[in-house]
């Protein structure tokens, strides 16, 4: 079952987390909990408020970036694809590469390659497909019953986004993104996971497709707890309102 606290992020949700560390040491004083932030800073400031303001003991917490946690149950499964990871500067070299190669299949794109940022643009796209899930192969489908017509640049990018896929099965290296749906298949079997007493997500307010996904897998077979920064009718925490509504 989720259980969810609300509120803003540096006042409400740190008094909440704290007393419910607190109180959870008292019920369980040697038991495992993970604890999953959204960024390094994150943890750090969390670490710290708990901590050194609080002063309440980290004893069995793990305090862990998704990204940090993605990995530890992919690895635990016998996967060490830490070195196959690389930097959106390589994959966007990477495409520029891709496109050299296939331009004359390409003409709506090829001028991008010729621009500053041009790299840069194409492969912010197709990350952006990539961490949505979106099947290559069901778009470029999908885009031929269009009613409107085929858009000859929108044809071209799904037919870019479908050899990059291609591209990375075939070479198998990864970005950070990947990860999340690398460890989805791992959660039920994972022993990290099953270890925890409880898993805590704290301080997000948006996640990619795959991000969520993990997420949802997670919630759905281990005891999870949200801290989600949002107060309800302020305007400023309308993004993440409509984050909350629709996927919390």
């Amino acid at each position: 079952m989720l259980h969810v606290v609300t509120g803003p992020l540096y006042s409400d949700l740190e008094d909440a987390i704290a007393k419910h560390l607190q109180s959870f040491r008292v019920q369980h004083p040697v038991e495992p909990l993970t604890i999953v932030v959204p960024s390094e800073y994150a943890s750090l400031r969390l670490q710290w408020v708990l901590c050194t303001q609080r002063n309440l003991s980290l004893f069995h917490v793990h305090i862990l970036t998704f990204f940090q946690l993605a990995l530890q149950l992919v690895e635990e499964q016998g996967q060490l694809i830490s070195d196959a990871i690389r930097s959106d500067n390589f994959f966007r070299e990477w495409i520029y590469h891709l496109m050299q190669r296939r331009k004359a299949t390409l003409p709506d794109l090829a001028g991008l390659t010729e621009i500053p940022g041009g790299w840069a643009i194409l492969w912010n796209t197709i990350k952006d497909l990539k961490n949505g899930a979106v099947d290559a192969q069901f778009a470029q489908e999908a885009l031929r019953y269009n009613y409107r017509g085929i858009d000859p640049v929108c044809q071209s990018v799904f037919m870019l986004y479908d050899w990059y896929c291609e591209e990375q099965n075939r070479f198998q290296i990864f970005d950070c993104d990947d990860v999340a749906k690398i460890a989805k298949a791992s959660v039920d079997s994972s022993t990290f996971l099953s270890q925890q007493r409880q898993i805590w997500y704290y301080g997000f307010y948006d996640l990619t497709q795959v991000q969520l996904d993990l997420f949802h897998a997670i919630a759905q077979s281990y005891p999870t707890s949200v801290y989600f920064p949002i107060v309800r009718g302020h305007p400023a925490y309308q993004f993440a309102q409509q984050f909350f509504d629709r996927h919390i």
